[in-house]
């Protein structure tokens, strides 16, 4: 319920599209910033 997109973000670093839950890149492993 609710759209999936509203909990997505973009890794500033790699561009690897993560959720606003991760603390981190799985990709490259920069911390991303919380929301």
């Amino acid at each position: 319920m609710g759209d999936d997109a509203c909990y997505r973000d973009y890794c500033p670093a790699c561009d690897l599209q993560v959720t606003v839950v991760d603390e981190e890149c799985p990709e490259c492993g920069v911390s991303l910033p919380a929301e």
